[in-house]
């Protein structure tokens, strides 16, 4: 199989709005779907995580700043579990209008356990990773993606259907790494801001 494969290349093309097929971590007999959350689902995860520390909180008397002080990893976990909520979907559904989520609600992830919850976690980051490789391509596989993509045909394949913003979008990215590498900079990104900028 090419190191970068047509499901591939789509999924570096549109960023990571398409979800993907992977198996359950540490389960091979079971499949989950799993997508990459923007910067306004993130958001939206870390304030429903503060919401519940403070709901806690009020429920024990309690003041949220000396709550997380009793339990500093508290907020870590429930943002963890919230993206977990919201990334994992029911395979079968991902071609909905409205996919389901693969667990029924936060609860479900609380009596998974921190572990189960890390290794979600791992599958999440690792998915991130495989959608946008600019984290992670070294030249030689930056080399690879553009040759592929720089054969007429094979462009043709890829590159129809896309929406104009889509292309757009890409063709930004293109235009940046050329001012970079002609101003002497590294055309792979290392930083986490370049991949929010982009998409």
């Amino acid at each position: 199989m090419p190191k970068f494969s047509d499901t591939r290349i789509r999924a570096i093309i549109t960023r990571p709005t398409e979800p993907r097929i992977i198996d359950y971590p540490g389960h091979d007999d079971v499949k989950v779907a799993v997508r990459c959350l923007d910067d306004i689902e993130l958001d939206g995860c870390r304030i429903e995580a503060q919401r519940r520390m403070r709901d806690i909180a009020k429920k024990r008397g309690w003041e949220p700043s000396s709550f997380a002080e009793l339990d500093p990893t508290l907020m870590e976990r429930f943002v963890e579990r919230e993206i977990v909520l919201r990334a994992f979907l029911d395979p079968d559904t991902i071609d909905n209008d409205k996919p389901e989520p693969f667990f029924s609600s936060e609860m479900e992830l609380a009596r998974l356990g921190s572990v189960g919850v890390e290794d979600l976690m791992q599958a999440y980051t690792e998915h991130q990773e495989w959608s946008n490789p600019n984290l992670t391509l070294d030249e030689e596989q930056e080399k690879e993606l553009v040759e592929r993509l720089g054969n007429e045909q094979s462009a043709g394949v890829y590159l129809t259907g896309f929406e104009p913003l889509m292309l757009r979008r890409l063709l930004i990215s293109l235009a940046k790494r050329l001012h970079d590498s002609r101003s002497g900079k590294s055309s792979i990104s290392t930083s986490s801001s370049d991949t929010t900028t982009d998409g």
